[in-house]
């Protein structure tokens, strides 16, 4: 294996998929559980899968500084005197792309939506093939998948934010019960609650909306870097390859501390889009001028 290839999991199967990275398996190693279906290992785009047609007994995986290697056991065959016997293997070795892997009808495509976000992140992916078949351009698919997410979200955003409003506008009346109970914290909890009730303001409404949001997020994060359709696929102009950074310019210096020796545009664009966003965002409730600069 090497470094730029990116990461290395061995994979056993059973109803599901169980995993361990390659730092993992150098220190522990890494044991099939048991009523193992099929086994192998999967290197960020790519899958080498195996699967007998025999039960697995026994298989383990282990890593040192240069190899990756695994074994398996299969259950024992009785061979009778001029007799014969034979073992069969499904063996897939190619990209992690999910309609493929599932036409095996073994179970592979759970390496690619392996984990809790698998569901969302397979979806997304569905959607993302969806729009490039009217796009032709996985960028551009990309823009319109995000847009469409921000706006299904919408009312659930505004929901949030009126929240936080609200909650700012009772900031003067929470300090000041904070204040005059600032010796029975217990009190103080009470009348709090019993201000919500009066304003009709639920405080957890403010970050709740964005916590049912959080599971899309995260399977983008997942999907983004491991879809092989992304690899080696254009956006725009300076952008061949959207699984790679953008790359605007070789800088002929290389920034100090930083290490940095290229010219990226897209992340300068987001961090400007950020602080936009920021300056449209209500105040924290009670936030000092000071609070809301560092923010």
């Amino acid at each position: 294996y090497q470094k730029k290839y990116g990461y290395y999991d061995a994979v056993a199967y059973t109803d599901k998929v169980q995993n361990k990275g390659l730092s993992s398996i150098k220190k522990k190693g890494f044991s099939f559980p048991e009523q193992t279906v099929w086994a192998g290992f999967i290197k960020k785009y790519f899958a080498l899968l195996v699967k007998p047609d025999a039960k697995i007994i026994d298989g383990s995986a282990k890593a040192d500084l240069k190899n990756l290697w695994g074994q398996m056991t299969l259950e024992p065959v009785a061979i009778p005197a001029g007799g014969e016997a034979e073992r069969n293997f499904l063996i897939y070795v190619g990209p992690q792309r999910y309609e493929v892997l599932k036409s095996f009808g073994a179970g592979f495509e759970d390496v690619f939506s392996r984990g809790f976000f698998g569901l969302f992140k397979t979806g997304i992916l569905m959607a993302l093939k969806f729009l490039n078949q009217y796009t032709h351009n996985f960028g551009w698919a990309l823009v319109i998948l995000t847009f469409l997410i921000k706006l299904l979200f919408a009312p659930l955003t505004h929901l949030s934010y009126g929240s936080m409003k609200k909650m700012q506008l009772l900031a003067p009346k929470m300090k000041a019960i904070q204040e005059h109970n600032k010796k029975d914290p217990a009190q103080s909890q009470k009348a709090l609650m019993e201000l919500y009730r009066r304003n009709k303001v639920n405080p957890m409404m403010g970050c709740l909306p964005m916590l049912i949001q959080i599971p899309v997020f995260i399977a983008m994060f997942r999907l983004l870097p491991e879809a092989i359709e992304l690899h080696g696929a254009p956006f725009i102009g300076w952008i061949k390859d959207l699984s790679a950074p953008d790359r605007f310019m070789t800088l002929p210096f290389t920034v100090p501390f930083l290490g940095w020796n290229t010219l990226n545009i897209l992340p300068i664009t987001m961090a400007i889009s950020q602080v936009w966003y920021q300056k449209l965002m209500p105040s924290q409730p009670g936030s000092s001028p000071e609070q809301q600069t560092i923010m």
